[in-house]
């Protein structure tokens, strides 16, 4: 399926009109995406309830390239800020509509795969807000940021 009927096939599911900057950046995310974007838009489609922002495209697409790992060669070097996806996530504090938990809004990154037309991560903040810490060297830096996400979530609903 060509990028167009992709997006076209997504705006369609969930009833929403596009503009022209709208559509083409969600044209340049499957593009970046490659082979792994109809499988993600599939299930956008089958699973959502709204209109997935990028932020949700990109972690799903974060997800899906790092359950490859084991495939990957280990002498092919990945951008450890966005596992080559070309975004980099910033966790977000619990605030206003989403008062009830921590949020990842994701920024382009510095390397070749960002998207022009996203703000920049490291245009924003100089530096990462994560650091490894006591994370295995594996884990790259969006996994990082998934984690801390999912552990204050789960404090927060759990109230500790």
């Amino acid at each position: 399926m060509i990028e167009e009927d992709i997006v076209g096939r997504l705006f369609n599911a969930f009833g929403k009109r596009t503009s022209e900057g709208q559509g083409r950046i969600y044209m340049e995310w499957v593009t970046k995406a490659g082979r792994y974007a109809e499988d993600i838009i599939e299930a956008s489609i089958q699973n959502d309830t709204t209109f997935p922002p990028l932020a949700r495209l990109n972690s799903a697409l974060i997800n899906k390239k790092s359950s490859e790992r084991v495939s990957y060669d280990p002498n092919i070097e990945r951008c450890y800020y966005c596992l080559d996806t070309g975004f980099v996530p910033y966790l977000y504090d619990p605030a206003g509509v989403s008062a009830e938990r921590y949020y990842i809004k994701m920024f382009a990154c510095k390397c070749s795969q960002a998207i022009v037309g996203i703000p920049k991560y490291f245009d924003e903040w100089n530096e990462v807000q994560f650091e490894q810490g006591d994370y295995e060297k594996h884990f790259l830096y969006p996994h990082i940021v998934d984690a801390i996400m999912m552990d204050r979530n789960n404090r927060l609903n759990n109230g500790v």
